[in-house]
């Protein structure tokens, strides 16, 4: 791949994930990551779909493995997923260094609806600090760390409607499996 294509296709698309960072998906936008590909890097997926009309991030291709976000650089998060009507399906995610494997975070007030995270296997998410990969500093809540995080806004009345997590394999991480924080 190269980051100077449009992405549009299986055959031009983007290196690596930094890329989708800079972009809001809207209704109907995919993201869609090969089998077989290993991403050394974390995703962020701005911007919402409607409950007609979903974002998506998943796979494609004939390979056999998953394809493969491996954040391995103090990231909070590998996955970051912001807005609502999303669905993330079949993407493997670890974050040795991190607090996170995927985090979904309202970016909106009130309601959030619709996110869905399907069929992933998350594992080896460490916190890494000062005291060790099993120890989070002493000034920090403990269970704000996991493979699954579901955050809300803690300046206003926040939540989730329609959220899904299901078929997931969540294992070998440091704190909690699967987190819900926030007012």
């Amino acid at each position: 791949g190269d980051n100077g294509f449009e992405g549009l296709t299986p055959d031009h698309p983007f290196k690596d994930l930094s890329v989708l960072e800079k972009l809001t998906l809207s209704a109907g936008d995919k993201v869609l990551l090969k089998n077989d590909c290993v991403f050394y890097d974390h995703l962020t997926v701005n911007g919402s779909g409607s409950e007609y009309d979903r974002i998506e991030i998943s796979f494609y291709g004939d390979g056999m493995k998953r394809p493969a976000i491996h954040t391995d650089d103090n990231s909070p998060y590998s996955v970051l997923i912001t807005g609502e009507y999303v669905t993330l399906s079949g993407i493997e995610v670890s974050n040795k260094k991190g607090r996170n494997g995927i985090v979904l975070k309202s970016a909106l007030h009130g309601a959030t609806r619709g996110v869905t995270v399907r069929d992933c296997y998350i594992h080896d998410v460490w916190t890494i600090n000062d005291l060790g990969p099993r120890e989070l500093h002493p000034n920090s809540w403990p269970h704000e760390a996991g493979g699954i995080s579901i955050e809300t806004n803690r300046e206003e009345p926040t939540w989730y409607e329609e959220l899904r997590i299901e078929h997931n394999t969540v294992e070998n991480i440091n704190r909690t499996g699967i987190w819900l924080g926030g007012q």
